[in-house]
């Protein structure tokens, strides 16, 4: 993974010593312009099995709003360490579950001038007694570059082809 130039971690791997589970939560703001419509994220997970029920697992959210606080499409993510089980993607060694680093793109362009926002959550497990002992943890980063095709080749003749890469994150394009 070399994506940017920094990153940051989001959570911890102990057991809260208060008798709670701990929760961290960071949150972006930005006015998006032409020259920042392309965000892109990039996430590592890591979630240690409890074996509770769902909403007291530790769990890792993404949620991104626009100007007027309502979701982003595609911008969303939630697993906890049942649904991490289920949803691929994920590595099993233990208890612990984790997600090798992801890459998702965000087109903007819709929401130029408008101030946005993305929230990253990670939280530990939940029921009485166990408050921390299984957790969540994220390394996060992100960046807003300009949108590049790369092609094998520059130009193209009669009865060649070509192959075209989107950028990192990107589920399709035209």
């Amino acid at each position: 993974y070399t994506p940017g130039s920094y990153s940051f971690r989001l959570g911890d791997a102990h057991a809260n010593d208060a008798g709670h589970g701990g929760g961290e939560t960071i949150k972006y703001r930005f006015t998006v312009t032409p020259n920042n419509c392309n965000f892109t994220y990039h996430y590592a997970v890591v979630l240690k099995d409890g074996g509770h029920s769902n909403g007291q697992q530790p769990y890792f959210k993404i949620g991104m709003l626009d100007g007027n606080n309502n979701p982003i499409d595609c911008a969303t993510y939630d697993v906890d360490a049942t649904t991490a089980q289920t949803i691929g993607g994920f590595v099993s060694v233990g208890p612990l579950l984790y997600k090798n680093w992801t890459t998702v793109f965000i087109p903007l362009n819709n929401y130029i001038g408008q101030t946005v926002s993305i929230q990253f959550t990670t939280r530990d497990c939940a029921p009485n007694g166990c408050e921390g002992s299984h957790y969540a943890y994220a390394y996060i980063d992100a960046d807003c570059n300009t949108l590049q095709i790369g092609a094998t080749s520059p130009t193209i003749c009669n009865g060649q082809t070509v192959v075209l890469t989107a950028p990192d994150g990107a589920a399709s394009y035209s």
